[in-house]
């Protein structure tokens, strides 16, 4: 019950740091000038490999960074400037392929575009030559920030026009849904790069 529905957060707090954490550590010991600007896998004789680090980003808001600074072009999916794909991307010189998009479910990753959405399935951005892979998705498949907004509104009256009733608390099938979903994602990165 309860204890299963707070692994599977935790689960999701951890897979977010610690993609943040993997981000801050591959920023950090980059340690060459020539690979921090040209994001590119030296060969033995010091040489460029294969060119930039190909990185495709996918997931909701928290990847798209949706903000005030959004990117033109990108439709309602809200990315932002400074997302942290964006920053990782230009920090480290690598080639951006960016596909996430505010209010993405891991079906609008796999199997369904979303509305709004200028690209194609997300999940479209990774193929063979791709190097990188950023997930930051699973929230919305159990609602988790229209509660937190509509909750927030609720108790903060004086920004809101009128109460909403908040969705549903998701159950143990809910969370175990959105687990599955975000592992058939995984595989899906994996079997396309």
């Amino acid at each position: 019950g309860k204890l299963k529905k707070l692994s599977v957060v935790l689960f999701a707090v951890v897979l977010t740091c610690g993609v943040a954490l993997l981000s801050s550590s591959a920023i950090s010991s980059m340690s060459t000038k020539q690979a921090v600007s040209a994001g590119a896998v030296p060969n033995e004789s010091g040489n460029d490999a294969k060119g930039p680090i190909s990185y495709a980003a996918l997931g909701g808001s928290y990847a798209s960074g949706i903000s005030y600074d959004n990117i033109p072009g990108t439709g309602r999916c809200g990315r932002g400037v400074k997302s942290y794909p964006n920053q990782v991307a230009e920090k480290l010189g690598y080639k951006l392929t960016d596909y996430s998009c505010a209010g993405a479910t891991t079906k609008n990753i796999l199997s369904s575009k979303q509305r709004g959405n200028p690209d194609g399935l997300q999940i479209e951005a990774v193929n063979p030559q791709t190097d990188l892979v950023t997930i930051t998705v699973g929230g919305n498949d159990i609602g988790y920030v229209g509660r937190v907004t509509t909750t927030s509104c609720n108790n903060s009256p004086k920004y809101c026009r009128k109460r909403h009733n908040p969705s549903p608390e998701p159950t143990d099938a809910d969370y175990d849904r959105a687990e599955k979903s975000v592992f058939n994602v995984i595989n899906a990165v994996k079997n396309r790069a």
